[in-house]
C-alpha cells in the first residue's frame, strides 16, 4: 500500500469510528494491533 492509500485508509477508519459504524475490538491492545468490528457485533 503506498503512502497516499495508507493515509486515506486511516481517514476512513477514523471517520467510521467517530460515526459509530465500527468500534475497536480490544481497547487494551497496542494501537498497532487494533482490530475493528461493526457496531452491531
Amino acid at each position: 500500500m503506498d503512502s497516499s492509500s495508507s493515509a486515506m485508509a486511516s481517514r476512513v477508519i477514523k471517520q467510521s469510528t467517530d460515526a459509530g459504524l465500527i468500534r475497536i475490538y480490544d481497547t487494551k491492545a497496542n494501537r498497532k494491533h487494533w482490530r475493528y468490528v461493526p457496531f452491531w457485533a
